[in-house]
């Protein structure tokens, strides 16, 4: 086990020194590692604690409470934190390959520029969370909630997002090639500039969606609802739209679709 033995102002004050310096022993598990006061183990008590910068890899911290702790550039990898509270934490350029965040409560979490690729977050809630640039390629984001999350620029490639709730979200300028959409709500979801090259959409939820010049090229949208979305400039080179519904979307040319605009955009 490797022991963090965190400072305090009555340990000062009788040992006169101004911090205590870490202490190893021999054992690598990081079951029982203490950091200000704080140990680490599943169901921990760890809110607002500093442990940036600190190898957790593999570290068992399920139902954790990190709520405003900072673990900015904290190396999570293969880490087991399903069902933490990492609500308002710093993860900026965390670590989290393959780590397991299923059913974490990350909203509002900075995860901007995070290492996630084929990390599980599968019915994690991440409510306003900012994941600019993080990298979930691969990465299990099955019914998880998104809802007005900040994803521009991220690499969501070949990720799963089935059943995802991503309303209000900012995917600007994200890689969504070959993800799976399917089933996902997207209502009022910031799209343009997007990759979407051979994405799966089937059944999704676009309503008034914006995917202004979004590459939407082999991307499968059959049974998706497109209604009020704005598709200006979108590329839907061998697009399916099958059973789509197109009423009201505004088409590439600019054109609106006017009733019975399904599958096809029409006057």
């Amino acid at each position: 086990m490797v022991r963090w033995v965190g400072t305090t102002a009555a340990a000062t004050a009788v040992l006169g020194m101004a911090l205590v310096a870490p202490v190893a022993t021999a054992s690598v598990s990081t079951a029982g590692i203490a950091a200000n006061a704080c140990e680490l183990g599943p169901k921990a008590s760890c809110a607002g604690v500093d442990l940036s910068g600190r190898n957790l890899s593999g570290a068992d911290l399920r139902g954790a409470d990190f709520h405003g702790a900072d673990l900015h550039e904290t190396n999570l990898r293969g880490a087991n934190l399903s069902g933490a509270n990492l609500r308002e934490a710093d993860l900026r350029d965390a670590n989290l390959t393959e780590a397991d965040l299923s059913q974490a409560h990350l909203a509002k979490a900075k995860l901007g520029g995070a290492e996630l690729p084929r990390a599980d977050l599968s019915s994690a809630y991440l409510g306003g969370a900012n994941l600019r640039y993080a990298n979930l390629r691969d990465a299990d984001l099955r019914y998880a909630l998104l809802f007005a999350a900040n994803l521009g620029y991220a690499n969501l490639r070949e990720a799963n997002m089935r059943n995802a709730a991503l309303s209000g979200a900012d995917l600007f300028s994200a890689n969504l090639r070959d993800a799976i959409l399917s089933d996902a709500l997207l209502y009022v979801a910031n799209l343009s500039h997007a990759d979407l090259r051979r994405a799966n959409l089937i059944d999704a939820r676009l309503i008034q969606a914006d995917l202004r010049q979004a590459n939407l090229s082999w991307a499968d949208l059959s049974g998706a609802d497109l209604s009020g979305a704005d598709l200006k400039y979108a590329d839907l080179t061998g697009v399916d739209l099958k059973d789509a519904n197109l009423v009201e979307a505004r088409w590439p040319n600019g054109r609106i679709c006017g009733p019975g605009s399904i599958g096809e955009c029409r006057p």
